[in-house]
């Protein structure tokens, strides 16, 4: 089967899904994440529509007071708002309340899909997405001190600061009393923007399962819950992710010796954590030693298949073949062909697989192919590193094609998204 979209091809019919075409009697044969985005811009085009037409809305309503429609749209304009500002809030009480209870506090995502803007503010890591609905707030516990009841509280930090906004508003209701004697009859911003938080405490504290960029989460409720039935197993899990994350900050930093410092740290804690160990080829990686890089997840690819841990291969495959081709070796464009395509067949949907699969098809010349993969992997990669690698990638194929203007386009790009970046040379000079 093959993706109408992003031309993604694989015989496994459970990754694909037929989306019904509201204007053509014909319906479309897309991957799951095509899907995902089809309907996601539905919600997209809703957002912006509603909230372009606020400033119209109110007009209207000034000029024809006794029409419905202005203040129709001026209120469902303000919930929208409401539920993005509220989001931003829900996400920076659970930030809040978890560095009071003291878990490190990594990260922010606000909505959903692609990352749009990736900054930081002190010591968070904030990424708003292409879909401004829901968030993420990502951190683990520095100890397992009284961890159970820290987490508790980190968790429902956020479902406390829509109670906190909801109550607010009630405390405001006057306002809207007073606009209701103006031309403004009907407008009533504070009891939706109450509402738009009783929305969202509701949607937080159901107990459901949900797919996310960082893969299947469970919402505030459910989450609450399982904190008091976590196991040992559970909690060192939990506690060691911090130890990953915090090599993952050094990594993105190509600080390599402070990525091997936490790794290090984190095995001698927890020396069965399959995560961490996974990260330590990665040392090998940010330093440039590409070769031994590509050994050590070839010794990691084995070992976990003797101990039947089939999840972990796709990673490790993708690996060998990023280190088969930044080491710039001709000869081993031969095995980077084999570990991208075994890679992309075992995880298709994946963002990594594919930009790697990209790189590797433009090595071998099969540059129209490589493009595909690397513009998917562009828009869907999330961080700034891998973007960076996967533009530079993108630069050498428009070179290759004889498109030099696109080929510095995308340099720069990479430039911008990481200065550091190990392929900027193979570019032209800024």
């Amino acid at each position: 089967m093959i993706c109408e979209v992003c031309q993604l091809e694989s015989s496994r019919g459970d990754l694909f899904k037929v989306y019904p075409h509201l204007f053509r009697s014909q319906s479309l044969n897309l991957c799951l994440s095509c899907y995902a985005d089809k309907n996601d811009q539905v919600s997209v085009v809703m957002f912006w529509l509603f909230l372009a037409s606020l400033p119209f809305s109110l007009g209207l309503a000034l000029y024809l007071p006794t029409h419905i429609m202005g203040i129709g749209f001026a209120n469902i304009s303000v919930f929208q708002i409401s539920l993005l500002v509220s989001t931003v809030l829900h996400e920076l009480g659970h930030v809040a309340i978890g560095k009071l209870a003291g878990f490190r506090m990594f990260s922010i995502d606000i909505g959903r899909g692609r990352v749009l803007y990736d900054f930081r503010v002190w010591f968070l890591q904030c990424r708003v997405r292409s879909i401004p609905f829901g968030g993420l707030a990502h951190g683990a516990a520095m100890s397992g001190r009284f961890f159970k009841i820290r987490r508790f509280l980190m968790v429902l930090g956020g479902p406390m600061a829509n109670a906190i906004l909801l109550a607010g508003a009630v405390m405001l209701l006057p306002i809207d009393e007073r606009l209701a004697m103006s031309v403004f009859h009907g407008f009533v911003p504070v009891l939706i923007f109450g509402l738009a938080n009783a929305f969202l405490l509701a949607v937080s504290l159901w107990p459901y399962d949900f797919d996310s960029a960082a893969g299947k989460l469970s919402s505030d409720g459910k989450l609450v819950w399982k904190i008091w039935w976590a196991g040992k197993a559970e909690i060192d899990q939990h506690l060691a992710a911090r130890y990953w994350m915090e090599a993952v900050e050094c990594a993105v930093e190509k600080d390599a010796a402070g990525m091997r410092k936490w790794i290090d740290a984190g095995l001698r804690l927890f020396p069965n954590n399959l995560l961490l160990k996974i990260s330590q080829p990665g040392i090998l990686y940010i330093e440039g030693r590409y070769s031994d890089a590509m050994r050590s997840y070839a010794l990691l690819l084995g070992r976990f298949k003797k101990q039947g841990l089939p999840d972990m291969d796709w990673h490790l495959l993708n690996s060998i073949a990023s280190c088969c081709i930044l080491s710039r070796r001709q000869d081993l464009l031969g095995r980077a062909e084999i570990c991208s395509r075994a890679a992309s067949k075992k995880n298709p949907l994946s963002p990594y697989c594919r930009g790697t699969r990209g790189s590797v098809l433009v090595e071998t010349g099969q540059i129209d192919a490589g493009l595909k993969e690397l513009l998917y992997a562009f828009q869907n990669v999330p961080g700034r590193v891998g973007r960076a690698l996967t533009a530079c990638y993108i630069g050498i194929a428009e070179a290759k094609k004889g498109n030099p203007a696109a080929s510095r386009h995308y340099f720069d790009t990479a430039r911008k998204l990481d200065s550091k970046c190990v392929l900027l040379d193979r570019g032209s000079a800024p």
